[in-house]
């Protein structure tokens, strides 16, 4: 079927808002290192991505209730090492960029953040970052997904 007519709130500048608005989390956590830093970056990123206030305080509420969670300290805590969007390039000159890699000591585990549903995808994904990770540095690593939309927090198994 062919649509004669745009959708009522069909922006052709923005034809996919849904992607936009993760691209946008995205953003903003890739500046957040500790809790702390939270209300910077969503104002950081709400100007550059065009968020208005509204949408801004509401994703401010949102992250901090989910990382605020014990489960997320591993990720978000203080003392940590943390890596966002670094660059991964194995042995064939493929490059992936895992969202978050954390050294906790001798621990390092990767987190990588969805804002869609869940797919089988995102976990063969995760298992080729700690494999590619593991392989670089010569141990094991530990990955996990969260799940912004709904907070849900998974293990990837290896």
């Amino acid at each position: 079927a062919i649509r004669r007519e745009a959708p009522e709130q069909w922006d052709p500048a923005d034809p996919d808002p849904y992607r936009s608005f993760g691209r946008a989390l995205h953003a903003i956590l890739a500046r957040v290192r500790t809790i702390k830093d939270l209300p910077e970056a969503v104002a950081i990123e709400s100007a550059i991505w065009g968020l208005d206030a509204k949408t801004a305080a509401a994703v401010k509420v949102e992250l901090h209730a989910i990382l605020s969670r014990p489960d997320l300290a591993p990720f978000f805590g203080e003392e940590l090492v943390i890596h966002t969007e670094t660059t991964l390039i194995d042995a064939q000159g493929h490059s992936v960029r895992p969202d978050r890699i954390v050294q906790d000591g001798d621990a390092i585990r990767i987190l990588d953040i969805k804002t869609g549903a869940p797919s089988e995808h995102h976990e063969e994904q995760v298992r080729g970052y700690c494999g590619l990770l593991g392989e670089i540095e010569g141990r094991s690593v530990d990955g996990y997904l969260l799940y912004v939309k709904d907070g849900a927090m998974v293990k990837v198994s290896q």
